[in-house]
C-alpha cells in the first residue's frame, strides 16, 4: 500500500513495518506536531492544502496499527501457552494468494507484511479462549 508521509520519510507500509518501535515512537511524535501545527495553520487561514489534516491522521493510524503489530507479535513470540500451539501445529494463511501452511516462531519473528498479517490472525484466533483473552489484557497500550 502506498503511503504519503513525507513528513516521516515513509513511502509503504513495509518500509513503516522495517522501522523500530523507538524509530515509531519518533514518528507518531512528528506526526502529532504536525497536526497541531496544522490546526494553527487553519484557524489563522494560512493552510494551503485542506487534505492535509485528513492524510495527517490517516498516517498516524497507520503507525498507530504497526506500533500494536509491533506489540503483539512480541507478545506472541515470547509467550509461552503460543510456542505450545506453534508446537503442536497451527495452520493459517496470509491472504488468498498464500496457501494455508504450517507457521512456526520464524514465520511470526519477520518485519514484512505477511509475519504481521500472520501474526494478528493468530492473535485473533487465540483471544477466543477466555483465559488467553484474560492473560492478554495486560499488553501495553500506545
Amino acid at each position: 500500500m502506498r503511503v504519503r508521509a513525507e513528513a516521516i520519510g515513509v513511502g509503504s507500509m513495509d518500509e513503516l513495518r522495517q522501522k523500530t518501535p523507538t524509530e515509531l515512537k519518533t514518528d507518531l511524535k512528528t506526526l502529532r506536531g504536525l497536526g497541531v501545527d496544522m490546526k494553527f495553520q487553519r484557524v489563522y487561514g494560512q493552510l494551503e492544502d485542506s487534505t492535509k489534516p485528513r492524510l495527517n491522521r490517516q498516517n498516524i493510524a497507520r503507525v498507530l496499527t504497526v506500533v500494536r503489530e509491533k506489540q503483539i507479535q512480541q507478545f506472541l513470540l515470547t509467550d509461552e501457552e503460543v510456542a505450545k500451539q506453534l508446537e503442536a501445529g497451527v495452520t493459517l494463511s496470509a491472504g488468498k494468494n498464500d496457501p494455508p501452511s504450517r507457521i512456526g516462531r520464524d514465520d511470526l519473528a519477520g518485519s514484512d507484511a505477511r509475519s504481521a498479517t500472520l501474526a494478528m490472525r493468530l492473535w485473533a484466533r487465540m483471544r477466543k479462549n477466555p483465559d488467553f483473552f484474560r492473560r492478554t489484557q495486560n499488553i501495553a497500550k500506545v
